[in-house]
């Protein structure tokens, strides 16, 4: 059985994360394209990954099931597929820490265009930041 909760966002980390998504997926291509870069650099992805790229049926189905979860709460098919691929890292010797350090390079990546995005509301960007630490 899956050991995992579905978050519980207040009306202003949802808008938040609502808002933090939309920046990614206006540059996601960009994005994705560093952190793919970083990703299949590590040993144990790369054997796990194969030649799969972002364009492949499997990555695209994740898209679509966060942003599900995200704009209609339909959290349960995302969080179940979260679950899945934690396990297979979990297998393929993927570490806590290096995860750690896929998701900090993610907001890293994405953090310069949130700030053009909402640099004048400061409220607004601290709201996308903070509903995506609560995903997170």
């Amino acid at each position: 059985m899956a050991n995992y909760k579905t978050p519980t966002l207040s009306a202003r980390e949802s808008a938040g994360l609502q808002d933090y998504w939309r920046i990614y997926e206006k540059h996601r291509e960009e994005v994705d394209a560093k952190l793919w870069r970083m990703i299949i650099a590590i040993p144990q992805f790369k054997a796990a990954l194969g030649d799969r790229d972002l364009s492949s049926p499997e990555q695209q189905e994740n898209v679509e099931r966060q942003r599900r979860a995200i704009y209609h709460h339909d959290w349960e098919p995302f969080l179940s597929g979260l679950w899945e691929q934690g396990q297979l890292y979990a297998l393929i010797g993927v570490d806590y820490r290096t995860w750690i350090e896929i998701v900090t390079s993610f907001r890293r990546l994405l953090r310069p265009h949130l700030l053009t995005a909402y640099g004048d509301t400061p409220e607004r960007l601290l709201a996308a930041m903070d509903g995506m630490d609560v995903l997170i």
